[in-house]
C-alpha cells in the first residue's frame, strides 16, 4: 500500500512538472490585443509581450498604444484573456494601476481604454493577477516588442508557430537582427505575433527598406548561405549581409549620424568623412546616389519631403523641407 502510494505521488508530481512546462511554453505567447495595437482585435495575433526570464508569469510590454481598446490574450485564441473588473477601465499619460480578472469565456469581456495615444510601459503578473501600465517618456512610436522572421526561405518555413526570433539590440527599441541561414529558393517576411496570418506583417518595400502591411512582397537572397538580416522599426530600414568571419563584427559600424535630420540644401554626415551613399523616397525609389569625400551630400535637388539616407547597408531618416 505503502509503496503503491509513493508510486502515485511520484506520478502526480511528474504530471503537475510537465502541466507547468506547457503552460510556460504556451503563455510565452502572452500578448495585448485589440484597436490600440496595430493588429486591432485579432483571435489568434496579439502584439506580444516579452516574457520574465526569472518569473514566468510576469510579462513586460514597452510600446506605443492607438487611443482605444485593449486587453490581454495568448495566441491560442480569445480565452484565456484578461482584462480590468470594469469595462472600459481608462487608461492615460497618468497611467493605471489595478488587478486583472480573467476571461474564460463564462465570465466578463471587461477591456482596458487608451485614451492619450503614446509609449505606455504596461507590466502584468497572470499569478498575482496585477498589471502596471506607466507613460513613456519616449516620444517615437515603438510598435513592438519581439519580431519573427518566417518564409519558405528559412529552416521553419511558414510555420508561425515555430517562427526564429529576432535578437532586440540592447538600447534600442526598434533594431532587431537575425543571424542564420536563408534558402535562395524562397522568400521571407517577418512577423509581430505568432498565432495568425491576419496580422500585420513588415513586408518588402525595396532591397533597404520595409513597410508594415500592405501589398505582400518579400525579399529573397541570391544565394543559399548564412545571412545577418538587421531590420529597424522605426526608420523602417534593412540590411542584408552574408556573414563571413570578417563582416559579422564590423558591418554595423559605420551607421550614419546627421548633423541634423531636417535639412534644406545639404546633409551632413558627423562621424564620417568619405563614403558611398544612396538616397530612397518612401516609396523606395532611388532620388540620388554618390560618393562624398566631405562627409556632406547635396540635397538641394529633391522635393521637399521624408527620404532615406543609406550609408555601409545602414539607413537614417531625414527630412527635406
Amino acid at each position: 500500500m505503502e509503496t503503491n502510494l509513493l508510486s502515485r505521488i511520484s506520478i502526480a508530481m511528474v504530471l503537475i512538472s510537465v502541466f507547468s512546462m506547457s503552460a510556460r511554453a504556451q503563455n510565452d505567447n502572452v500578448g495585448l490585443n485589440g484597436p490600440a495595437t496595430i493588429n486591432g482585435w485579432i483571435q489568434y495575433g496579439p502584439v506580444m509581450m516579452i516574457q520574465s526570464q526569472t518569473n514566468p508569469t510576469q510579462y513586460s510590454f514597452n510600446g506605443y498604444l492607438n487611443a482605444g481598446e485593449f486587453k490581454i490574450s495568448t495566441n491560442a485564441g480569445w480565452t484565456p484573456a484578461w482584462g480590468p473588473t470594469i469595462n472600459d477601465t481608462p487608461v492615460n499619460a497618468s497611467g493605471y494601476t489595478g488587478v486583472l480578472v480573467a476571461n474564460t469565456g463564462a465570465g466578463p469581456d471587461n477591456k482596458f481604454l487608451v485614451q492619450t495615444a503614446g509609449n505606455y510601459s504596461v507590466n502584468i503578473d497572470l499569478t498575482a493577477l496585477t498589471i502596471n501600465i506607466t507613460a513613456m517618456t519616449e516620444t517615437t512610436p515603438i510598435l513592438v516588442n519581439r519580431l519573427f522572421i518566417i518564409g519558405s526561405a528559412t529552416s521553419n518555413g511558414w510555420n508561425l508557430g515555430t517562427a526564429p526570433e529576432l535578437t532586440k539590440t540592447p538600447g534600442n527599441n526598434w533594431e532587431y537582427t537575425y543571424t542564420g541561414q536563408l534558402l535562395s529558393t524562397g522568400s521571407f517576411k517577418f512577423a509581430t505575433s505568432k498565432g495568425d496570418f491576419g496580422q500585420k506583417m513588415y513586408v518588402k518595400t525595396s532591397d533597404v527598406l520595409m513597410n508594415l502591411g500592405g501589398a505582400d512582397v518579400q525579399w529573397s537572397v541570391p544565394t543559399t548561405g548564412n545571412y545577418v538580416v538587421v531590420v529597424n522599426t522605426n526608420t523602417l530600414a534593412i540590411s542584408i549581409t552574408p556573414q563571413t568571419s570578417t563582416n559579422t563584427t564590423t558591418i554595423y559600424s559605420a551607421i550614419p549620424v546627421l548633423k541634423s535630420n531636417m535639412v534644406d540644401t545639404e546633409l551632413e554626415v558627423v562621424n564620417s568623412n568619405v563614403f558611398n551613399y544612396q538616397i530612397h523616397s518612401l516609396t523606395g525609389a532611388n532620388s540620388l546616389s554618390g560618393r562624398s569625400s566631405n562627409g556632406k551630400v547635396n540635397v538641394s535637388g529633391l522635393a521637399k519631403g521624408v527620404y532615406f539616407l543609406s550609408v555601409n547597408n545602414n539607413t537614417v531618416k531625414f527630412i527635406k523641407h
